[in-house]
């Protein structure tokens, strides 16, 4: 986090933790708010990289799971990177500005994925490079979002459902969650914004936008969960960061072949937990009185109802039949609902 949106964002009340407003006070409250309210989010735990150069398009077409020639400077494109066993080692948000591509991913995966495809590059055309100083990103949540986003477009429409560009301030609705929307600018113009929005949202700390993007069924790999599932698994397919008509990428004749039998034995689950102030990302799950693990957490954050709300990815045959407890956990199972973005099975 650069040192003059650190310092803005403590004179507006926030408590920096590990390079981000881990909240603005009241984390408890802002919890509760995150859920039907407007909210107003730092997103400091997301890093920006920048990718450039002629061959970065055929390049990157060729590496990740989503079909790069397809997306316009209006998207904003899930994606995801695997190894050649198909299983994904990062995953991110895609936009093309116009210079290159700007992807989105969390901040702990940020020097893994850049080191990891640098590795690639060759002498292929290709720059990458890490924005996560000069670009803020700010996310705002609200059950209507209309006027505030046509506030920051310029824009008289009913809903701005596509990348807009305004005062210095690119604005990102994010395509599998109406109610969310990312601003992404230098400091100064967010510094701007920020004032502007606060008066009708609520300033809330990072959990709060992790707790919605697990309501919202969008799963986050960090590098306690990098390269053990494949994308299916994660519901990128439905999510469309997957794209099965594109040429080839490491990975594809597994994830190909997944499809075509139809055979997800693990899937994305979003789960509720009363425990769960010691499970982090990567930690297993069980089937009580079973000693093999039946899932992993991908994902977790409080929840305004009282404990965690988490994305896991867990075996098919046990989400129905079992009483699925986290590792170490002795007490109250976990409870399954249906993911907003339904699985493609």
């Amino acid at each position: 986090m650069h040192s003059q949106w650190s310092s803005f964002l403590r004179k507006a009340g926030a408590h920096i933790k590990d390079g981000m407003a881990a909240d603005f006070g009241n984390p408890g409250e802002e919890t509760r708010s995150a859920v039907g309210k407007h909210i107003l989010v730092d997103l400091s735990q997301f890093a920006i990289i920048r990718i450039t150069g002629k061959d970065a398009a055929d390049f990157l077409h060729g590496q990740f799971t989503s079909n790069i020639h397809a997306l316009t400077a209006t998207d904003l494109q899930s994606s995801s990177w695997c190894n050649p066993k198909g299983q994904v080692l990062a995953n991110f948000l895609l936009l093309k500005p116009d210079a290159g591509f700007l992807l989105l991913l969390p901040q702990d995966m940020k020097t893994y994925f850049m080191q990891g495809l640098q590795r690639y590059i060759l002498r292929a055309d290709v720059t990458l490079q890490d924005e996560s100083e000069s670009l803020v990103r700010v996310g705002i949540s609200g059950p209507d979002l209309s006027q505030a986003m046509n506030t920051m477009a310029g824009s008289n429409q009913d809903l701005v459902t596509s990348i807009q560009h305004d005062k210095g301030i690119t604005l990102l609705p994010l395509p599998a969650d109406k109610a969310r929307s990312i601003l992404l600018g230098g400091i100064e113009a967010m510094q701007a914004s920020w004032h502007e929005l606060a008066d009708g949202f609520r300033p809330a700390g990072a959990h709060c936008w992790a707790l919605l993007d697990i309501l919202a069924g969008l799963p986050w790999i960090t590098q306690a969960t990098a390269a053990m599932f494949l994308p299916q698994m994660l519901n990128l397919d439905s999510l469309g960061g997957l794209s099965y008509q594109k040429g080839c990428y490491p990975g594809q004749e597994i994830i190909t072949r997944l499809q075509q039998r139809g055979q997800l034995k693990r899937k994305l689950c979003l789960a509720r937990t009363q425990n769960g102030e010691a499970i982090q990302p990567g930690r297993q799950l069980f089937s009580r009185g079973d000693q093999r693990a039946v899932g992993t957490v991908i994902n977790i954050a409080p929840d305004p109802a009282g404990g965690h709300a988490m994305l896991a990815v867990v075996e098919t045959a046990k989400t129905g039949s079992a009483e699925i407890i986290p590792e170490q956990q002795d007490n109250s199972p976990l409870t399954f609902q249906p993911l907003p973005c339904p699985l493609h099975v």
